[in-house]
């Protein structure tokens, strides 16, 4: 198996209300690509932890050269990066394929259609880029690829995105809040769900972490004090 890292797509034009929408459909491609046997898909965290160290995150366009660099700090062969458009209630998806060794690219790929459609304008982006990487799957393989959905809500799936963005930028609040919406447009929307489940476990433990630090202070005061 290769390992393949997916960036998050760039927004190539549209309004400012999809911002984070690239996030989003990033995150339905890694769906699709985890569930197939020849592709190791890298973990969001860690390349977000990645990108947020070399200050990629919030870099308007990052060419294949870029994406070869960050694919080779995650250990990755090969790199999914891209773009998204929204014009007049229609969505245009393209991706492109580089291999993390020479930069080249290997294969794009696009999907557009109307944006109440997305979830098959980002299928067919995906088979285009497995066809280009001549992957063959299995008929069961092909059946899960295509079935399964993340949520085919609009609404919650532009909150989930804005929540991954919050959350890569280090605001958790403004993701706790997104991650809500999107669980509450798509009470089915399982990736949020475990977003939110996530975060707050992150909090609790950081709330946790504080109040011992409090108490051992408060502690080592008094302790002073009646030295």
């Amino acid at each position: 198996a290769e390992t393949v890292a997916v960036l998050p797509l760039e927004q190539a034009s549209g309004s400012e209300e999809f911002a984070g929408l690239g996030r989003a459909l990033a995150g339905m491609v890694v769906s699709d690509l985890v569930a197939v046997p020849a592709l190791d898909v890298v973990e969001r965290d860690r390349l977000d932890a990645l990108l947020a160290e070399i200050e990629l995150g919030k870099t308007e366009f990052i060419d294949p050269a870029t994406a070869a660099r960050v694919g080779a700090g995650v250990g990755a062969q090969l790199v999914v990066l891209g773009s998204f458009s929204v014009i007049e209630g229609t969505l245009a998806m393209d991706a492109r394929v580089v291999r993390v060794d020479s930069g080249d690219v290997v294969t794009a790929a696009r999907g557009d259609g109307p944006l109440d459609e997305f979830v098959a304008v980002e299928k067919r982006c995906v088979a285009g880029l497995l066809d280009g990487l001549e992957v063959k799957l299995a008929a069961r393989v092909q059946r899960k690829v295509e079935e399964q959905v993340p949520t085919e809500d609009f609404t919650a799936l532009a909150a989930w995105g804005r929540g991954l963005e919050a959350q890569a930028a280090g605001d958790g609040e403004a993701a706790r809040r997104a991650f809500g919406e999107a669980v509450y447009a798509d009470p089915e929307f399982a990736e949020a769900r475990a977003a939110l489940v996530s975060l707050r476990a992150r909090v609790d433990e950081a709330r946790q972490a504080r109040a011992e630090q409090l108490l051992g202070e408060h502690s080592a005061a008094r302790k002073a004090a009646l030295e």
